[in-house]
């Protein structure tokens, strides 16, 4: 039987240990799988997902349900499915600055302005990279409306770049706002910081040493891994294989920090299970990960990551988690310990799946 039959026959996959150098752990969270397992499949068969994978640290058997799109000939999810991971990619971005604050390259308390000096607010800015990372700018999003118009009235990239460059906030410093202008803005931070691309600076600071072979960003080559959200564009058009979903990151022309990478699920229970080993990077990398030194309200944000109400049932307050629009989720906790990502190909019109991806890894934390 050819691997490609067998991939494709197979509704789960079983694989052992994904971490370098961890031993596989016999019979160690069956059941908890077991109840991955069952709970993806119901996902599936209502129709919220197309194929979900679920892993977790420890080197316990990841689950990969369902298939990688809606034709017959479609493959299994497995091992080798690379994601898009939408807002996932801002976890990325993040790890990325974390490594030039580290190394003395980039200073989380000076405003952004220092390293992007040709931003409209120039050098009576006052909002600080920090600011940035935490969603506390008082930026808000993305107009969107330079991308779609004719190149040749500042659409497209020449659009993106002359937003990037001239927006201004729209509420106080200090104002929690879901941005991701603010994470555009920290990875040109960062680029300028490091002295090469985002996509350059994560291969050789996030990617290599943590082993992630199969993780970047779009444009991807298509070799039959590489699978296409079912999710239509705000044009209404289908996305090409390997097309990033996220509007922004599809018409600025390079890599940028809020979206725009691919990765598999080995690869990603690699970059989870660092966070919880802390076995990388030195302890202030981690520390400015999990810190959350923006609290108003119900929001919550370290540099990075969510640590509010979006949490899984179950899980402490100490316990970092980010969401993505195409059906992705991922939690860090200390206190448990518990590192685990979900990555899905969630279906057109599928509401209330954030609580359905929460709920997977409850599961897999031995919750009921």
């Amino acid at each position: 039987m050819k691997r490609r039959d067998f991939i494709r026959g197979a509704a789960f996959a079983a694989a052992g240990c994904l971490a370098p150098g961890c031993r596989l752990l016999s019979g160690r969270y069956a059941a908890e799988s077991e109840a991955v397992r069952r709970e993806a499949l119901r996902l599936v068969a209502d129709k919220l997902f197309l194929g979900i994978a679920v892993g977790r640290n420890e080197c316990s058997e990841p689950v990969y349900v369902g298939r990688t799109g809606p034709a017959d000939d479609a493959a299994s999810v497995d091992e080798l499915t690379r994601f898009d991971l939408a807002s996932l990619t801002k976890t990325i971005t993040a790890s990325v600055c974390a490594t030039l604050v580290t190394d003395g390259s980039l200073d989380p308390e000076a405003p952004f302005t220092e390293y992007f000096p040709e931003h409209v607010l120039g050098k009576s800015c006052q909002i600080t990279v920090r600011d940035l990372a935490t969603h506390s700018s008082g930026f808000g999003n993305f107009s969107g409306r330079r991308y779609c118009e004719d190149p040749s009235r500042h659409g497209g990239a020449a659009g993106f770049e002359v937003e990037l460059r001239e927006k201004r906030p729209e509420r106080p410093r200090g104002t929690y706002c879901y941005s991701c202008y603010n994470y555009a803005l920290l990875s040109t931070v960062a680029e300028r910081a490091g002295g090469k691309s985002l996509d350059r600076l994560a291969a050789e600071r996030v990617f290599g040493p943590l082993g992630m072979t199969r993780s970047g960003w779009w444009p991807v080559a298509d070799d039959g891994h590489v699978v296409e959200v079912p999710l239509r564009m705000k044009d209404g058009k289908l996305r090409k294989v390997g097309e990033v979903h996220d509007e922004v990151a599809r018409y600025a022309g390079r890599p940028i920090g809020n979206a725009g990478v691919f990765s598999t699920l080995p690869d990603m229970t690699r970059f989870v299970e660092d966070l919880l080993e802390r076995r990388t990077f030195p302890a202030a990398h981690y520390d400015l990960l999990f810190n959350g030194t923006f609290r108003k309200g119900k929001a919550c944000r370290s540099f990075g990551f969510d640590l509010g109400e979006n949490r899984p049932e179950g899980f402490s307050s100490a316990a970092i988690h980010h969401s993505g629009f195409t059906g992705q989720f991922l939690c860090v906790d200390p206190e448990l310990p518990f590192a685990g990502v979900v990555l899905t190909l969630r279906c057109p019109g599928a509401e209330g799946t954030l609580t359905a991806r929460r709920r997977l890894l409850s599961l897999y934390a031995g919750g009921k």
